[in-house]
């Protein structure tokens, strides 16, 4: 067999047979080049069909069928076995294709550190022109493909997690416009996985303020502050659904703030947002998801939803928080935990929904003063009071709130570190209805030259824990 014959069964359709074609030429000379070559371009009609078939079931039933993907992760090693010409251009036609279902891929990040950064031609680093539209360059989807893998599995190890990295790193410097604000949302989920929470808010920060009109920013920070900070979480998808964009696009919206509503209790709400769910599926004559088809069968679902407020009242009601993520300066600092505590002057909730809990840190200032900074509710904070803590603070110019937008454990300090400690007189003691009293004396220059009386300046309140 010789490379004419594996190329006309190609160009005829007759796949099967150019596969055999190309394994008995390779058996017969493994360094014949324009053998490897075409049986190359074979592999690529494979995955492309692969990777079709692929797209068709995400779109009929959001899965993929195994066999797809052993296929696909068996003609990848098949390519690797073969020592094929990279950079080439059939190269750059398989990544392009891999690339498009590289999250669901096992082995897609493995593939593409053995590729590397110089496995690509200089065309592949620059945006495509094609019927006067321009895309993004296949380093950009690859940077963002494998952003995407590190998500989809997330026992990812840290040298895993620097490969992804370093690809994105690398694309950012030579990208523009929106497709920098993309890989830039893609970096800030990374760098939040990889732990660095401070590099990973400034980032979601300048995303948000470059697109504070757009309902999707708003949508991805909820998704993304879900899980630790669901009152964040909450203001987030009210201010997305605040902003203007065709109802189609708001179906899953909707439907994130009605699971983050039903777990916080707020059953009228949720019903209200699966009603607003439903009817973009049936408008748009869309099947129903596995998770909208739990929310609609779940107990507590009203489609009446009885006892809601109105969306927009709502909305308005809880999306100003979201706009303290547009932050001008995030700055991570010691921190020690003081506990949780309900506001004393809430309205009453509505039947069903807990009251709100916020949570208050000690933090100190560049003169060394302790001071109290208040946090919306966390959902897994479970930590001893007194405990010491990294919390990542963000603040806008001009405005003197902080947001605190992660907390975790610091090992290297100590309970209460981060208080001062100023001589008091305890004038009552804690009971089940009442925190402990003191009376804290001054000692700073001024107060000395007054009298004793004088020098009880400050009376606080601490909790019973103290």
């Amino acid at each position: 067999m010789s490379w004419q014959n594996i190329q006309h069964f190609r160009k005829t359709g007759q796949i099967q047979q150019a596969v055999d074609a190309a394994v008995a030429a390779l058996a017969a000379d493994p360094e014949d080049f324009k053998v490897r070559s075409q049986y190359e371009w074979v592999m690529f009609d494979i995955i492309k069909g692969i990777v079709a078939n692929i797209g068709d079931s995400l779109k009929n039933s959001k899965s993929i069928q195994p066999r797809y993907v052993n296929d696909l992760m068996g003609w990848m090693e098949t390519y690797y076995h073969l020592k094929p010409e990279i950079p080439g251009m059939a190269c750059t036609s398989i990544l392009t294709q891999l690339t498009k279902v590289g999250s669901h891929l096992p082995r897609f990040l493995g593939f593409i550190n053995w590729i590397g950064p110089n496995g690509l031609r200089s065309e592949d680093w620059e945006p495509r022109q094609y019927q006067g539209k321009t895309y993004p360059s296949l380093a950009m989807n690859i940077a963002r493909a494998l952003c995407k893998w590190t998500k989809a599995h997330p026992q990812a190890n840290s040298k895993e997690l620097v490969i992804a990295m370093e690809w994105a790193e690398k694309v950012a410097k030579i990208t523009q416009g929106d497709d920098a604000l993309w890989l830039n949302w893609d970096r800030a989920l990374l760098f939040r996985q990889m732990g660095d929470f401070q590099r990973a808010a400034e980032i979601l920060a300048s995303v948000i303020k470059a697109k504070r009109t757009e309902f999707w920013v708003w949508a991805e920070a909820g998704r993304l502050y879900r899980l630790d900070q669901p009152d964040l979480a909450l203001a987030c998808f009210c201010r997305a659904l605040e902003c203007q964009a065709e109802p189609k696009f708001m179906g899953r919206t909707h439907r994130d703030l009605a699971e983050l509503l039903a777990e916080q209790g707020d059953h009228a709400q949720a019903s209200q947002e699966v009603a607003f769910a439903l009817d973009i599926h049936q408008a748009q004559g869309w099947r129903l998801s596995p998770e909208m088809q739990e929310l609609m069968s779940s107990q507590w679902f009203d489609p009446a939803a009885i006892g809601s407020m109105a969306a927009k009242d709502f909305y308005a009601a809880h999306s100003s928080e979201a706009l303290a993520l547009c932050f001008d300066i995030v700055e991570t600092k010691s921190a020690s935990y003081l506990g949780p505590f309900s506001p004393g002057q809430q309205n009453a909730p509505q039947p069903g929904r807990k009251p709100r809990q916020l949570f208050r840190f000690a933090v100190k200032d560049a003169k060394g003063n302790a001071l109290s900074i208040i946090s919306p509710g966390m959902k897994y904070l479970n930590i001893k009071v007194g405990a010491p803590l990294t919390v990542v603070i963000g603040r806008q110019n001009g405005d003197d709130r902080q947001t605190i937008v992660h907390v975790l454990p610091r090992q290297d300090g100590q309970e209460w570190d981060c208080l001062e400690q100023i001589l008091g007189v305890a004038i009552a003691e804690a009971t089940t209805e009442k925190s402990m009293k003191f009376l804290i004396l001054s000692s700073g220059e001024e107060s000395r030259k007054c009298p004793l009386k004088s020098q009880l300046v400050m009376l606080a309140e601490f909790g019973e824990n103290v």
